[in-house]
């Protein structure tokens, strides 16, 4: 995370705008949940088979169960630390600012539910 910050402040003192988007591991966790069964359902699809409800939790619950040591390790199952991980990075460099002189500065935010 310290790169991360060490990165973030050089391109603030270059003047660049920046924003750094952080998540626990909570948040990180149930971001992962989204993309795996999101993989799954759609090579379902690809041949015709709809997941239930109940086949996307169990199929959640055995990926974890395979994955816990990277995931133990990695953070996001560690519920004891209070690790914070990069989730995203928006900026706009100093240049583009110095060709479009009224350029504001904007960060749209997205959360996902």
């Amino acid at each position: 995370m310290s790169y991360i910050k060490g990165l973030v402040d050089k391109m603030q003192e270059a003047g660049h705008d920046v924003h750094l988007v952080l998540k626990n591991n909570i948040e990180v966790l149930k971001m992962l949940e989204r993309v795996i069964i999101t993989n799954e359902m759609r090579k379902n699809k690809s041949i015709g088979k709809l997941m239930s409800r109940e086949e996307k939790i169990e199929f959640i619950r055995n990926w974890k169960d395979k994955n816990e040591l990277l995931l133990q390790e990695s953070g996001p199952l560690n519920v004891t630390s209070n690790l914070m991980f990069v989730s995203g990075i928006f900026f706009s460099v100093k240049g583009a600012r110095d060709v479009v002189p009224h350029l504001q500065q904007v960060f749209k935010l997205t959360h996902a539910t």
